[in-house]
């Protein structure tokens, strides 16, 4: 078969430009399908053709070779380029199109005008360190979740998830430290209700209603003079008057039936919650229950005796978790939550939370003033270093070094219960004895002490009493050979005898909550002195906030009483009974809180003549 036939069924050896209207219409010749008769390439050519038609072969066959060249050439030089070239074919199509959309941009723009300028994009929002370090995890609010990773889950509830699972409903559910229904979430008692929002934080307090007034005031009129003629009647569980219950546990603390006690404080605490308010949400770290306020104060007391049962329980998580909550209600910290964070910090092993706590307190609360966050970071530095090797162990003895010379008789406390051999050795020498020449408190001694007593179980630890009495041996003898050092421990001595000639009254309201379960928690430690006030509401602060009267009204009674007082003179036997009625004793008092109280007294109520006292109705209490 001759090329010219060849050439006519599969076209020519060059291919023509496509379209550039559309590359999706374009087809190669040698794709298109011949339209030639079926039996046209059988017909003989004549030699008459086959002559005049040689010039167009040598023509052809001539440009083919040339084509051929063309394309061996472009090979060469731009096989390289190959993509660059195909992308910048792209974006001169690209910009064709850019134009087009530009021109139609600028028609829209001159009939309906230009946009405003684009706002500049916004600066990433600074983390909040408060945030993070006082962010509630509401799963460890419930004590349930602890003992259940402690001892692993109960039979029951091995039975309840192999019934199927729990319903999504239950994820919906507000934090609650107590999981606990009983009948008496039905008695009568305080509401709460929201006060108003500031700065977007929300303000609680807990209400009394006109019959809790009543009661309240009968209450404190009884807790002032423990009248001797005040009978007994049995609980009536349909009135929950908190404050009572409170003073109620203590007595049960003080007579050493503790498992009572602590079941009377998850009531409480678990009818307190049973009124929360639908807005007041634990979790929050911007929900505010002052306890300036006389009627939050319960919530506040009931929750640190609380903290104090669970971490004698073992159950450090939670009980850590509680206090972040007390210091998210009220920043001011009224109980002195800061005196104990840190020994629940290093029993629960949040050594890496207790040493940025420690320093975002150091700028906002002045921590290096407090001796239990010094000696507790040291070691909680001393801790992540023996985790992680990269970690300067150096770091940690500097740490526990100025804590030693700022506050030396901790040390000699620490000694004293953890290695008696060293207390022995070390309690004469000289740097020891700086604080007995600047008079220090006996009450800041036993404060000390009772610090010591709180955080022995982790300074006997043998990597960490090594490590402790290693450091302060040390520094004693950098004390004897550096006068440097002498004189720094000096000023730092008169420093904190200026500082601290009394214990402040948030740590005295502290030990008040738990001097009731002292031997408790720390067998054997001295309780400092403090005074002798209700425990419902210890040492009241001056910012007290009285919605009620209760104040003006029990003190009014008390000068009253007083007055009669003095004219008539106790018998005997009515100073026998107010001795068998005294905090410490047993006997008649924890009685006493056991049952309601009924006392005739006299309330004022308004007279045609004007204001008379006369007999009220029979006060419960339970």
């Amino acid at each position: 078969m001759s090329l010219r036939n060849i050439r006519k069924i599969y076209g020519g050896n060059t291919l023509p430009k496509p379209d550039e209207s559309s590359d999706d219409e374009y087809e190669p010749l040698y794709a298109k399908n011949s339209v030639k008769p079926q039996f046209s390439n059988l017909l003989l050519s004549s030699p008459s053709e086959s002559v005049e038609e040689s010039p167009e072969l040598n023509e052809s066959e001539h440009s083919e070779e040339v084509e051929v060249e063309k394309v061996k050439k472009k090979k060469k030089k731009g096989r390289k380029n190959k993509k660059s070239k195909g992308r910048g074919g792209l974006k001169l199509e690209g910009s064709e199109q850019m134009d087009e959309i530009d021109k139609s941009v600028m028609e829209v723009n001159a009939i309906l005008g230009k946009p405003p300028p684009a706002t500049p994009p916004k600066p990433e929002a600074k983390i909040d360190i408060a945030q993070v370090l006082f962010g509630i995890n509401i799963r460890n609010l419930n004590v349930t979740y602890e003992l259940r990773r402690l001892f692993g889950p109960e039979v029951d509830d091995e039975v309840k998830r192999t019934r199927g699972r729990v319903p999504n409903l239950r994820r919906c559910q507000k934090p609650v430290i107590i999981p606990k229904e009983s009948d008496f979430l039905r008695s009568d008692g305080p509401s709460m209700s929201l006060k108003n929002r500031e700065n977007g934080y929300s303000y609680f307090t807990f209400d009394h209603s006109k019959e809790y007034q009543k009661k309240h005031l009968t209450y404190l009129l009884l807790t002032d003079h423990r009248m001797s003629n005040s009978t007994f009647t049995p609980i009536d569980g349909s009135f929950m008057h908190i404050e009572a219950r409170l003073e109620a546990a203590d007595f049960l603390f003080f007579g050493e039936e503790y498992s009572m006690g602590n079941t009377l404080i998850e009531q409480i605490i678990a009818y307190m919650q049973s009124v929360f308010h639908p807005s007041f949400n634990l979790g929050d770290t911007k929900t505010r229950l002052e306890y300036k306020y006389i009627e939050n104060r319960p919530f506040h007391i009931a929750i640190l005796k609380y903290i104090h049962l669970l971490t004698n329980k073992a159950c450090h998580r939670t009980a850590l978790e509680l206090a972040k909550v007390l210091l998210n209600l009220d920043p001011t910290d009224p109980l002195a939550i800061l005196f104990i964070i840190d020994t629940l910090a290093l029993r629960a092993r949040e050594h890496q939370w207790l040493v940025d706590a420690v320093a975002y307190w150091s700028q906002e609360r002045d921590a290096e003033y407090m001796f239990n966050l010094q000696y507790s970071n040291a070691m909680a530095k001393y801790h992540l270093a023996l985790k992680d090797c990269s970690v300067d162990k150096s770091e940690a003895c500097q740490l526990l070094q100025r804590a030693i010379l700022r506050f030396p008789l901790v040390a000699l406390k620490l000694l004293e219960i953890v290695n008696e051999s060293e207390h022995s050795r070390l309690g004469g020498h000289p740097l020891f004895r700086i604080p007995f020449e600047h008079r220090m408190s006996e009450n800041i001694r036993d404060l000390y002490y009772l610090y010591a007593s709180f955080t022995s179980s982790r300074w006997r630890e043998p990597s960490i009493l090594e490590w402790f009495v290693s450091t302060v041996v040390e520094t004693a003898d950098l004390y004897n050979k550096e006068i440097e050092i002498q004189e720094e421990a000096k000023r730092l001595a008169n420093q904190c005898s200026n500082l601290f000639h009394q214990i402040p009254n948030q740590v005295q309201r502290h030990i008040c909550v738990i001097r009731s379960m002292s031997n408790l928690l720390v067998e054997g430690a001295v309780i400092p002195d403090v005074p002798l006030t209700r425990f419902s509401d210890p040492i009241p602060p001056n910012t007290t906030v009285d919605r009620y009267g209760y104040t003006r009204l029990s003190s009014n009674y008390s000068t009253l009483q007083r007055f009669f007082g003095s004219v008539v003179p106790e018998s005997p036997d009515a100073q026998r009974n107010d001795e068998n009625r005294r905090p410490g004793s047993l006997g008649a008092l924890i009685t006493s809180f056991f049952t309601s109280l009924q006392i005739n007294e006299g309330l004022g109520n308004e007279n045609a003549n004007g204001h008379a006292m006369a007999d009220s109705d029979n006060s419960d209490f339970d």
